[in-house]
């Protein structure tokens, strides 16, 4: 039989427990409703945020990239405001995002008559970039997304993350918190996403436990296509069953960037693209890259802020040349 002094102390350290656990739900509930509204790490999570709160409007034409895309889609847009609603962010999220995002959009608003797309990789890529968690997995947390992308990834402890940040607004949002409480935690990278998905994959440290040596193993027995490619027919088949004309610009790229086969991994892919036209018979590929010298580019990639003008004046020439001289209207 238990003594008193037994049957006290369990009964201390349950209500401990109880109590404690009230206490991280009470600030997690809390934090839930203050720390959004002030916090955002970078461009994505300030479109995300503008979009479930209805501060983007509707418009006939929708742009959605990657940072570069992001860039021509703000110069086009300081000539003439309200040409389109500009969705561009960042290439660390990839294909996936991109679909997500325009599934966020069509949550609050009509569809749209077209769809412009510009972004380096549309069918390569397994949201394992170095900027994966920063831009993807901390900001992509409904359940359909985490469902869906589960399913595609087919890795549990990436799924993992993204529920840990669904559930803890503290954990979301510790970059802001170690800026406003030095020394809380490391902060994650927030840099751009861009060289990353275009650069070769870079090795990663190996991480220890089952749930790594599983997801290893799929790795390495995984068949099929590239994430990226898979979220390409998902948008594919969300454009086209929305009867919506889409459009792919190629990002500009410098001149010494393209070796080997015509136009590189970039050129592979529009031509694969090009194969599905009759999968997707609204899609429209603008497949001649523009290609400007390298001191044009501040990093290789993103160009230099006095050559936007001229840049962005080429791709307003593409699409007035696919027809889309009528994009105020």
């Amino acid at each position: 039989m238990r003594n008193r002094l037994s049957i006290f102390s369990s009964r201390i350290l349950g209500s401990a427990l109880i109590w404690t656990v009230l206490a991280i739900a009470l600030i997690e509930w809390r934090a839930q409703r203050a720390l959004p509204a002030g916090f955002a790490n970078h461009e994505v999570d300030r479109m995300l945020r503008d979009l479930d709160f209805g501060r983007v409007p509707a418009a006939d034409t929708v742009f959605l990239g990657d940072s570069v895309g992001r860039q021509i889609s703000r110069a086009l847009l300081s000539k003439a405001p309200g040409l389109f609603v500009p969705l561009a962010s960042n290439g660390g999220i990839e294909t996936p995002g991109q679909y997500h995002v325009l599934l966020r959009y069509l949550d609050g608003h009509p569809a749209p008559k077209r769809i412009v797309v510009m972004m380096f990789n549309p069918l390569e890529g397994q949201l394992e970039g170095e900027y994966t968690e920063n831009y993807y997995q901390r900001g992509f947390s409904r359940w359909r997304e985490i469902g869906g992308i589960s399913w595609a990834k087919r890795r549990l402890s990436f799924s993992l993350v993204i529920v840990a940040y669904k559930l803890s607004p503290l954990f979301r949002h510790r970059v802001e918190l170690q800026k406003e409480i030095p020394f809380l935690l490391a902060p994650l990278s927030s840099g751009s996403g861009e060289q990353a998905a275009t650069a070769p994959p870079r090795k990663v440290s190996a991480e220890h436990g089952l749930l790594e040596i599983i997801g290893a193993w799929r790795k390495q027995h995984r068949r099929g296509p590239q994430i990226a490619e898979v979220y390409f027919h998902r948008l594919g088949r969300l454009i086209e069953a929305r009867n919506i004309e889409w459009i792919f610009l190629a990002p500009p790229l410098p001149e010494s960037s393209v070796h080997g086969e015509p136009d590189g991994i970039f050129g592979r892919q529009l031509r694969q693209m090009a194969q599905w036209n009759s999968r997707y018979p609204s899609l429209r590929i603008y497949s001649q890259f523009r290609k400007y010298p390298d001191d044009w580019f501040s990093d290789g990639v993103h160009l230099c802020e006095h050559r936007l003008p001229a840049v962005a004046q080429d791709y307003a020439d593409m699409l007035a040349s696919l027809g889309l001289g009528d994009l105020q209207k």
